[in-house]
């Protein structure tokens, strides 16, 4: 067994041999330092292994073994069955990796060499037939997904009552072969989503208020505001254009910019780390803390001082009930209602806060938020990778309103929707876990 001798950078993306590094896939390098058969253990990272033969290099941390009167292919095998063993003396915590004398190499019994060349002549061919049967399944998984895709397409795109009607008849005559997986449920929880936010989730009654009285009350309230100083003059937003509504509404519905029904839109920003604790003090939040649309503050919680939170960050003090947003991905679309676990709360500044003038409109917004509709058309700001929604474009945010009414039915039947498809998800996973134990059961039970 030896090492290359050779640094990472020196690969060549016109090089004519593999350079074997730690990575699980090899470079180029126009020099070769080998020539014969071996396996090719990564002695940092996850300590990979492969099978070559010919020509190559290998990175100074790469280990190279040579078998001596064995089967190669066998020791690759062997190896494979036994990495776990192999390494079990690694350093490291950050990037683990393995010196050349931490490398254990157990006792194990060989069979004869003719054996061993009809124990890799059937594990080839075994992996061959494994090779085949993921490749069948990735593409019916494809293939499923696209239709999934295409028929939760049709429900989102109908033009009328009927048409919906008859695409749902379609979707749901064949319910149990679509959703079989847990990605054709999470795209059927969006398509309730989008579904529930154009007014196509529950009836529309005559008699509730119409929406464009909720923002009138909420222009007077916020006008009201102004007038006492409570909170601050913003750049006024143009009116709504034609091309900004992403679909028609029912009637009773409005279109209204989201700063036109909340008070203020503001982002947080981020404290030296002296005014920093691990337990007490304001909860601050960061955007790893919205998880699965709420608010998770069990993950990596942070506190800010009081004294800070109560001046520099007025700003961006957050109340239960305000719903927030991440304006810093990938991903976009992260959001949550701010929970009454604590009487106050802030942010940093890859997080928007939106406080509904009324705050029963919290959660629809939430919802709209969600569906994700708003991200096709939003403009963006990128910057080394990232994708960023300014403050001015989150106030922007155009968003159709039903009537309050309408809107607490809307909720209601999108949470009554959303446990039926997590208690489908959940039955699914059970199934996963009973076909994996039988496989393995009847796996073992050939082996014995």
């Amino acid at each position: 067994m030896t090492t290359g001798k050779l640094d990472a950078n020196a690969a060549d993306e016109n090089g004519q041999y593999p350079f074997f590094t730690c990575s699980r896939t090899p470079s180029a390098i126009d020099t070769y330092a080998f020539d014969c058969e071996a396996v090719l253990l990564a002695g940092n990272g996850d300590f990979n292994l492969k099978y070559y033969k010919g020509k190559f290099n290998a990175y100074q941390r790469t280990y190279v073994i040579e078998p001596i009167q064995i089967s190669l292919k066998f020791l690759y095998y062997l190896t494979v069955s036994q990495i776990e063993r192999i390494t079990e003396n690694n350093r490291g915590s950050a990037i683990r990796y393995l010196k050349l004398n931490d490398i254990l190499m157990p006792f194990v019994y060989l069979p004869p060499v003719e054996e061993q060349h009809r124990i890799v002549q059937k594990v080839d061919e075994l992996m061959a037939l494994c090779d085949r049967l993921e490749q069948q399944t990735s593409d019916q998984l494809e293939a499923h997904e696209t239709l999934v895709d295409t028929l939760l397409g049709t429900l989102t795109q109908s033009e009328n009552a009927t048409e919906l009607a008859d695409n749902w008849a379609r979707l749901a005559a064949h319910f149990d072969t679509l959703f079989t997986t847990e990605q054709s449920i999470d795209k059927l929880k969006q398509a309730i989503l989008q579904l529930a936010v154009m007014g196509r989730l529950v009836e529309q009654e005559a008699a509730d208020e119409p929406a464009v009285e909720v923002i009138k009350r909420a222009q007077e309230r916020k006008s009201q505001l102004l007038s006492e100083k409570l909170i601050k003059k913003q750049k006024e937003l143009p009116d709504i254009t034609e091309p900004e509504k992403p679909f028609s509404t029912p009637p009773l519905w409005a279109y209204a910019r989201l700063d036109d029904i909340c008070t203020e839109v503001t982002s947080g920003s981020t404290p030296p780390k002296s005014e920093f604790s691990e337990a007490f003090g304001i909860p601050y939040l960061k955007v790893y803390n919205i998880r699965s649309q709420r608010v998770d503050f069990d993950y990596k919680p942070q506190y800010v001082t009081e004294n800070y939170h109560r001046t520099t960050l007025k700003r961006s003090q957050l109340l239960p009930g305000d719903v927030v947003m991440n304006i810093v991905g990938p991903p976009l679309g992260k959001t949550a209602i701010i929970p009454d676990d604590h009487p106050e709360w802030n942010c940093n500044q890859a997080i928007v806060r939106f406080r509904p003038i009324e705050i029963e409109l919290n959660q629809f917004i939430h919802l709209y938020l969600k569906a994700g509709i708003f991200l096709k058309t939003i403009e963006l700001i990128g910057t080394a990778g990232q994708d960023n929604i300014s403050v001015t474009k989150s106030r922007s945010i155009v968003i159709p309103l039903p009537p309050k009414a309408e809107q607490q039915r809307i909720v209601q039947k999108v949470d009554e929707l959303m446990a039926l498809c997590d208690q489908l998800k959940e039955r699914l996973n059970q199934a996963c876990k009973t076909r994996c134990q039988l496989a393995e059961a009847v796996v073992e039970n050939a082996l014995n």
